[in-house]
């Protein structure tokens, strides 16, 4: 008679709700020590600027290896939101953001995307912003998904692409080059113009706006890495 399969007892620690609760917290506020020894510059299009001062709502857009400065983007006066996938590592961010007030939507690009979508439609309608990875939760890297060009375009509300780059980091050998700041680092902070995807049913037009969105996030990144470098 054969044994029942047993995770190795790290695996067990590392997925019991315990271990990962204290390990979010932990890491939580390690952050949160961190970003007050950052500099933070920013550099926000003249078109985006009633977005990112809260006049009005909208899609905030980071690439999945450039969200971890997403907690602290938060427009004033409105409640943010972020949709995460149903992937296993979408419960341990969606407890990490809300360590920073910022509540979850279940749902990705590829999965529940008509669930995610109306929620989203709520939330927005309500007032309150949304934060998405359109690369996430698998890449490719800075590869945008149509799905997520078409739940902006069902919501009616224009993405507001954002990324940001320090000048000490840290990157990850995972598949989005993970980047974390370093303490004392110099952080710039880019915002882009509001892109408009409104044609669900135009398959050449959602195209189009999800070219728009990857190429526009991709130049804000490499002119983001560029103004480090060259510090």
């Amino acid at each position: 008679m054969t044994r029942p399969y047993r995770l190795p007892l790290h695996r067990r620690v590392f997925t019991h709700a315990l271990f990962q609760d204290i390990a979010v917290t932990l890491a939580t506020w390690l952050l949160r020590l961190m970003s007050l020894t950052f500099r933070v510059t920013s550099h926000v299009h003249p078109d985006a600027k009633a977005y990112a001062d809260g006049d009005k709502s909208g899609i905030f857009c980071f690439w999945h290896g450039r969200m971890i400065l997403l907690p602290f983007y938060k427009p004033p006066g409105r409640k943010m939101f972020v949709l995460i996938s149903h992937h296993r590592d979408g419960e341990l961010i969606a407890k990490a953001v809300r360590h920073f007030a910022i509540d979850s939507i279940r749902g990705s690009s590829s999965r529940g995307v008509r669930e995610a979508t109306r929620l989203m439609g709520e939330v927005l309608d309500q007032g309150s912003n949304v934060s998405i990875t359109p690369d996430g939760p698998r890449g490719p890297a800075y590869v945008a998904a149509k799905g997520s060009v078409y739940m902006a375009a069902q919501t009616g509300r224009p993405m507001i692409p954002v990324t940001f780059s320090a000048s000490r980091a840290k990157r990850l050998r995972s598949w989005d080059g993970f980047m974390i700041p370093l303490p004392f680092s110099r952080i710039v902070i880019e915002v882009g113009a509001p892109i408009q995807a409104s044609d669900t049913q135009d398959k050449t037009h959602i195209e189009a706006s999800r070219l728009q969105l990857e190429s526009t996030l991709n130049q804000l990144t490499h002119d983001a890495d560029q103004r480090m470098q060259s510090l």
